[in-house]
């Protein structure tokens, strides 16, 4: 895979980041990818036809033969259920770029993260490294609305993205597309199926294929590179001054829109790498910081409701701490104002 072609993906999702704090961007296009207005404010990320009309990449299969992909993927000796599990998760990938101006909500934030956390992770040396990074894979799946028993088939080891088969135990993603693709030898698809697998192939070997490209987001905000596992890890290992500083700038009122988005990255960074596993160092936190700073944390923590468990919180006896907005009338990107 060409170096420019798993940057024009991660343009792709920077473009996504871009209308997420900026509602009123322009809808760019990538070469043969753009986006199609499905209704005001929702784009469905699409290719271009032979004759220039926008098609919905999470609709894929309806621009292909129809059931050649499952007479392809049966040759190969995938179960029905193997086989829905991929079709879905293709179709899905259309999701990740999907712009929805229409709203800010949770969804939104999780996505952007899981993908952030991902597309680091495949290039990082973190201890569990394969651990978190199908921690971070299952969830995103679950915020796509893939189910539960087809995601149970998908993981990431050495090799990128799998499926795990009964006959096969575990084949990769890329070489299945390598072979419906190769086998789909029909001159009328030709040019529509080359690029609706030049995308997939794209989003996967963006998702989980090392490639040692640098994908620190291009933000002028100081905190930046400790949205990075490595980085973060690394700086803090044993909690610090800096750590006391970042996490107080997290709820500066005073924040742009960017800020905004890093310093939610970073408290679910926190949140993951620091309190999932210790929950106890929460007390040594509010040792260093005032009451209402301390609150503001720990109800920003307990609010994601992912990565830390309540009830272990609880037994902290810090309840007291918690202050937690309606969910109905609150939106995680803003979170840090409603609190």
């Amino acid at each position: 895979m060409r170096h420019k072609d798993y940057m024009m993906n991660f343009e792709i999702y920077l473009h996504k980041i871009n209308h997420f704090v900026n509602a009123r961007a322009e809808i760019g296009a990538f070469g043969d990818y753009g986006y199609l207005e499905r209704e005001p404010g929702l784009f469905l990320f699409s290719f271009m036809n032979e004759n220039g009309g926008l098609c919905s990449l999470s609709r894929w299969l309806d621009f292909l033969p129809e059931g050649e992909f499952n007479r392809i993927m049966t040759k190969e000796k995938l179960t029905d259920d193997e086989i829905y599990a991929v079709k879905l998760f293709l179709s899905r990938l259309g999701y990740l770029f999907q712009i929805d101006n229409r709203q800010r909500i949770d969804k939104d934030i999780f996505i952007l993260y899981y993908l952030k956390q991902l597309i680091s992770l495949k290039n990082s040396n973190v201890a569990n490294k394969l651990k978190a990074q199908n921690f971070f894979f299952r969830f995103l799946c679950f915020e796509l609305g893939i189910d539960y028993d087809s995601y149970n088939l998908l993981h990431i080891n050495e090799e990128g993205l799998c499926l795990k088969t009964k006959e096969r135990k575990s084949i990769s993603i890329t070489h299945l597309l390598n072979v419906f693709y190769t086998s789909l030898n029909k001159e009328k698809y030709k040019v529509v199926a080359t690029i609706i697998k030049k995308f997939q192939m794209d989003a996967v070997s963006l998702l989980a294929v090392r490639d040692n490209n640098d994908y620190t987001l291009p933000f002028d905000d100081v905190n930046v590179p400790l949205i990075e596992p490595d980085i973060f890890i690394n700086t803090f290992k044993r909690a610090n001054k800096n750590l006391y500083r970042v996490l107080a700038e997290c709820f500066d009122r005073y924040q742009s829109t960017i800020n905004l988005l890093v310093s939610n990255f970073f408290l679910m960074n926190y949140s993951y790498y620091i309190i999932r596993k210790k929950p106890r160092k929460l007390l040594s936190l509010k040792k260093h910081m005032d009451d209402e700073l301390f609150s503001n944390i720990l109800s920003a923590i307990v609010y994601r409701g992912v990565f830390v468990d309540r009830k272990r919180i609880s037994q902290l006896e810090l309840n007291n701490y918690i202050r937690i907005p309606e969910r109905s009338n609150c939106r995680l990107f803003n979170l840090i104002y409603q609190i």
